[in-house]
Order: C-alpha cells, then sequence, then structure tokens
C-alpha cells in the first residue's frame, strides 16, 4: 500500500498541485522524458502523458489497460515531483507570477500562468528532440488500445486524441 501524501497514494490526475482556473498541459515534455529510456515504448510515453490527458479532457475514470502505460504514470507523479521542486524551475516560476501580478492579475491567476507557462516553454525546447516527437505520436496514434474508462468518458477521450493527434508535435510553442 502507497504511503499517503506520496505520488503512488495519488490519483491519475493529482500528481501535482492543482492549479488555480487551469490544468496541466505539458504532456508533449512528458512524452519526451518518457522517450529518455533506451526501452521506451508508445504505452509507456502514453502512461507518462496520461494524468495530463486525463486533466485535460476530463476523463475522470481513465486508467491504463497495459502494465507499460502504468509505468509510464508512474514516471509522470516522479518527473512532476522533482521538477516542480528544482530551484530554477521555483525561482523562473515565481520571476514570471511576480511580474504577472505587478500586471495587475490576482495572485492564484498569476501563480497558474506562470507555472504552465513556464512548462510550455520548456516544452517549445524539446520539441527538437526527433526520438521523443516520433514517440509522442505513435502513442498517440494508438493510445485507446492503452486506456479503459468507463462508457460515459470514452467520448471525452477520443475527442481530445484526435484534437491532439490532428495538431501533432507542439511547433507553436518554440
Amino acid at each position: 500500500m502507497a504511503r499517503a501524501g506520496t505520488p503512488e497514494s495519488r490519483g491519475l490526475h493529482e500528481s501535482a498541485p492543482r492549479l488555480a482556473g487551469s490544468v496541466r498541459v505539458n504532456f508533449f515534455g512528458h512524452a519526451v522524458v518518457a522517450s529518455w529510456q533506451p526501452d521506451a515504448t508508445a504505452p509507456y510515453a502514453l502512461g507518462a502523458m496520461l494524468p495530463d490527458v486525463i486533466a485535460i479532457s476530463g476523463a475522470r475514470s481513465a486508467r491504463p489497460a497495459h502494465e507499460d502505460t502504468g509505468r509510464g504514470v508512474a514516471l509522470h507523479h516522479a518527473t512532476d515531483e522533482v521538477f516542480h521542486a528544482a530551484p530554477d524551475f521555483v525561482a523562473l516560476t515565481a520571476l514570471a507570477r511576480a511580474s504577472l501580478e505587478r500586471g495587475g492579475l490576482p495572485r492564484g491567476s498569476a501563480w497558474a500562468a506562470a507555472h504552465v507557462g513556464i512548462e510550455l516553454l520548456i516544452d517549445g525546447t524539446l520539441i527538437a528532440d526527433e526520438r521523443g516527437g516520433d514517440l509522442y505520436l505513435r502513442a498517440l496514434r494508438d493510445a485507446e488500445t492503452h486506456i479503459m474508462c468507463a462508457a460515459a468518458d470514452a467520448g471525452l477521450i477520443a475527442r481530445f486524441l484526435d484534437r491532439a493527434r490532428a495538431a501533432g508535435i507542439p511547433h507553436a510553442y518554440a
């Protein structure tokens, strides 16, 4: 049994503190991190993205249907735990938040925008990782075979995956 408060004890979509009024959107970066494993598979990369896919799509019942997908979910939680505590990320987020507050945004909104903004800037640098991009696209292509969810959430997952597939690699982040 997982200890309370550890990544293993949290739900799939609860890996990091909830951003006020937003969702975590750096699922591409999680696929790239998954690609750094020499034996990374598409289901593993999908799992690394799955907590963010659930948060964005609203498909709260979605769960891994493949062992590698479950391992990817664990990687997502471990990555977020380390990354969100990294001194550079904390400092950049604080600087951006302060600037946004000076511009008139309320503290919670400024923090959320700064947090997501820094993550998306980092994702923009990761689009140059060809192995990560390839794994990302392969994970999206066969995603339905590696996710199980309640019938009521199937449409939410399908709509999200259709949009993500149509968008491809997020070159606009660069």
